[in-house]
């Protein structure tokens, strides 16, 4: 007998199969969903890679941050939170390495 976990309930080999095809009944629910990628979803170009921003970012001069990351992000966060407290624990905070361009910053 093959047991897991759901809801505090015990699945057995049988009754596992009637959620599957409980799950698979349900599925044309999900027909519709589209994938995208973050730059789509900002409406915001792709990046070059020549000139996009070498840090976290990803060329979006923007880091999503929480108060568990390590420094500098840290610090970031503790700023973000002190202007505006998070709902969800996160901050999207400005990227240090291209100060919220984007962008590669040339030397010199």
């Amino acid at each position: 007998m093959v047991e897991c976990i759901r809801d505090s309930t015990f699945l057995t080999r049988e009754n596992m199969s009637n959620e599957v095809n409980e799950a698979m009944e349900h599925s044309q629910d999900f027909e519709d969903i589209v994938f995208t990628n973050r730059y789509e979803a900002l409406g915001i170009p792709l990046p070059d890679p020549a000139t996009m921003c070498p840090g976290n970012c990803e060329g979006i001069g923007l880091v999503p941050t929480k108060l568990s990351d390590e420094e500098p992000w840290r610090s970031l966060w503790l700023e973000a939170e002190a202007k505006e407290p998070t709902d969800d624990g996160w901050h999207f905070v400005e990227c240090p390495t291209c100060k919220g361009t984007g962008k590669r910053i040339e030397d010199g």
